[in-house]
């Protein structure tokens, strides 16, 4: 309530290691006890600079780009997995697909200069979509799908050790959901042929 949270937030993007790594321990330990509203103002102050990445004119974004905005990359997705792993009915998959999370992850993708960013921003989305199916059994086979499909765009581009980073986060998020278990056999086919 006081505001010092939103301050760790901003921590994420100083320059020094040592506030970084404290920035990022300190919002992946408190993100579980927001309310939904908290929830859901955190989350769009972390993926500022993501929507500001792919916003940018370039058409290659470059690794120095990538580094910046790593932390916020972990934090997202340490927040998106602990709610998968632990079942919690917090609704954050439905509140990144309302801030269109996924539109921007599939631009920092396409502008990628380098491996990094498709391995970050894919496995976001990844975890992403397998915490939305979680909230909206309704939904389960069109994330499945697109699942599919962002690995094998990733494959497109040539990045085949990025694809399989994906892949292998997609075994363990989609893990977590009971009802799709014909699912994890297909990601684990692809991931043998790969």
């Amino acid at each position: 309530t006081s505001g010092s949270f939103n301050f760790t937030i901003q921590c994420l993007g100083d320059r020094t290691i040592f506030t970084r790594k404290s920035a990022q321990e300190i919002a992946t330990f408190v993100f579980p006890f927001l309310d939904t509203k908290q929830k859901r103002d955190t989350l769009e102050n972390l993926f500022n600079p993501l929507f500001g990445a792919a916003e940018q004119l370039r058409e290659e974004l470059s690794l120095i780009e990538s580094d910046k905005l790593k932390p916020y990359f972990e934090v997202l997705q340490s927040c998106v997995e602990l709610s998968l792993a632990h079942n919690r009915e917090d609704s954050i998959g439905t509140i990144l697909v309302k801030m269109n999370a996924e539109k921007c992850l599939h631009t920092l993708i396409l502008k990628s200069g380098n491996d990094k960013l498709p391995v970050q921003a894919g496995r976001l989305m990844v975890a992403i979509f397998a915490k939305h199916a979680a909230e909206s059994d309704a939904r389960r086979v069109e994330y499945e799908t697109k699942t599919l499909s962002l690995i094998k765009q990733i494959l497109n581009r040539g990045y085949l050790r990025s694809a399989l980073h994906v892949l292998s986060e997609s075994l363990f998020c989609w893990s977590n959901l009971k009802l799709a278990d014909n699912f994890h056999v297909q990601l684990s086919r692809l991931m043998v042929s790969q």
